[in-house]
């Protein structure tokens, strides 16, 4: 987002939005393309045939995925309720702000900042109140994994696009002369629904749009991303849940936990790629095409790094631009004035924070390295090593707290993983 030939200028640029396809969209249009990726295809549907015909002979069943699948999506009819209702929580926002605004033309002078501050710490509560309650609802219903991802998934995206919107119309309120015979001009509430259902998370009161709906593409799509579910489904139950099932029935070493971290390698790099076709390629792009949103570019050409650097700046570039407007320009420019690497430490800091809150985890490396076949080979790999042990360890982590549970727990217990406790006690 910033220009290449001028670094060093501080003033940032917006992000102009246009119509434009995703890279993966264009890339398999080229015959070329598209067979490689049939290709691959064609390989994951050899390995499925060859399981299911194992499972039906040793169990007499065919579609084992499948009861994983709807396992995994337990007590789905809270979640679902719980996601309309923050989806309404966020619609009214709107209104919230609305009447801040409106208000605030009325007020005198000395009153503003006593009004502006009410609503800043309105906000503040709202953000954490947020992030609490689905916690809460988590635990509280006992979401299944699936059913999880949907909850958090909407609170994020929630947070995100609430805070975009008043961080872009906010200064055009305060800015507004008071008792002015000019007129404030908020934005219609069409504009922020449209906002709330695009995938964007940056507000823009109109955005370049396509003309009508594909519905091809859009089955395609959604076809995609049931594939992908059902993909990373069959890897979790035959590589990754077999490994770890037993942990705290059976004596598990520091040894044995590495070898299985190393044997599911593969499963971390189909986990890697699927994830990413799901959540950033396939779903993003159903919606996009769902609401006629042009711009579609969610993503650069991250399988071409050899670096950690580079890998973050292409992997979610709508995350990334969110990031930016709104974590490093305001840090920079209103906080730590003029200290860009403060503020580069600011945003590592909240995306780890939220990443985690997401149960997921980031991995920064600051050099820089050339780019050759040799080296981007070696990034993938660490890149699906890295994804083996977030999938290991977490799966250890589930099956000891179910296999070896604790009675009574202490205050040390919820500060270290049960899987270490486990190992200290063989």
């Amino acid at each position: 987002m910033m220009s290449k030939n001028n670094k060093n200028n501080t003033k940032p640029t917006e992000k102009l939005f246009k119509i434009r396809n995703s890279l993966l969209t264009d890339a398999f249009k080229i015959d070329n393309n598209r067979t490689a990726y049939n290709l691959f295809v064609l390989l994951f549907l050899c390995i499925y045939l060859n399981q299911a015909v194992r499972d039906y002979l040793n169990h007499g069943e065919v579609l084992a995925d499948l009861k994983l699948f709807k396992k995994s999506l337990d007590n789905v009819q809270a979640a679902l309720l719980t996601w309309v209702a923050y989806f309404c929580m966020t619609c009214l926002v709107y209104l919230f702000f609305k009447i801040w605004a409106e208000t605030r033309s009325y007020l005198r002078p000395q009153h503003t900042s006593l009004w502006d501050l009410f609503w800043l710490s309105t906000t503040v509560i709202y953000y954490i109140f947020s992030f609490v309650l689905v916690t809460y609802l988590i635990t509280a219903f006992q979401l299944a994994f699936l059913s999880t991802v949907l909850v958090t998934y909407q609170q994020t995206v929630s947070f995100l696009k609430v805070h975009s919107f008043i961080r872009n119309n906010s200064p055009k309120v305060i800015g507004h002369k008071i008792h002015s015979e000019d007129k404030l001009t908020l934005p219609k509430f069409s504009s922020y629904f449209y906002f709330l259902c695009a995938p964007t998370f940056l507000y823009r009161d109109a955005y370049p749009r396509t003309e009508k709906i594909n519905w091809k593409q859009a089955y395609y799509h959604l076809l995609e991303a049931i594939a992908a579910m059902f993909v990373m489904t069959f890897v979790a139950r035959t590589l990754i849940i077999p490994s770890v099932q037993d942990f705290g029935k059976v004596e598990y070493t520091v040894g044995k936990i590495f070898l299985h971290i190393i044997q599911n390698t593969i499963g971390g790099c189909v986990y890697l790629f699927g994830g990413f076709i799901f959540f950033l390629h396939s779903t993003p792009n159903l919606v996009a095409e769902l609401t006629t949103f042009g711009d579609r570019f969610f993503y650069d050409d991250w399988w071409t790094c050899t670096d950690y650097y580079g890998y973050f700046q292409k992997w979610n570039t709508w995350v990334k631009d969110w990031l930016y407007c709104y974590i490093f320009k305001d840090c920079r420019d209103y906080i730590f004035i003029g200290n860009s690497v403060v503020a580069k430490f600011a945003v590592f800091v909240f995306s780890g924070a939220l990443h985690e809150w997401i149960a997921s985890c980031l991995f920064v490396c600051l050099l820089s390295l050339p780019k050759t076949a040799v080296l981007n080979v070696m990034f993938l790999f660490s890149i699906s090593l890295g994804m083996s042990i977030l999938c290991t360890i977490y799966s250890i982590e589930y099956f000891a707290k179910i296999n070896a549970p604790l009675e009574n727990y202490t205050f040390t217990d919820y500060l270290i993983p049960r899987f270490l406790s486990c190992i200290a006690s063989k």
